[in-house]
């Protein structure tokens, strides 16, 4: 993760003590399941995300309720499988909850 503080670091520092927490209650238990098998891995894959939308909403929600002046820009990688030394498929590729009917 990167936190990129805009008008000090307060915003960014808050994010990256906060954010693992709020993922921690939220991401979906386990592992991921195998991507063959297409169903379960879609389920799980839509719990990331939400997990994602959501942490970072309720995180925004209690940084403004502060009432500071201060921002952050966030990166997110995360890691869900080891990738093999031969394994050129690097990136994974999540489209918008919004543009999957009846996610939300």
């Amino acid at each position: 993760m990167v936190c990129d503080g805009h008008n000090g670091v307060t915003a960014a520092q808050y994010v990256a003590d906060q954010l693992p927490a709020y993922l921690d209650d939220l991401l979906p238990p386990g592992a991921p399941p195998p991507e063959s098998d297409a169903k379960a891995f879609l389920t799980w894959r839509q719990g990331l995300q939400r997990a994602l939308t959501i942490s970072l909403a309720l995180l925004h929600r209690a940084f403004a309720g502060m009432g500071m002046l201060a921002g952050c820009t966030v990166t997110i990688v995360l890691q869900v499988r080891q990738l093999g030394s031969g394994d050129q498929r690097h990136s994974a590729v999540f489209r918008p909850l919004e543009e999957q009917p009846g996610v939300l």
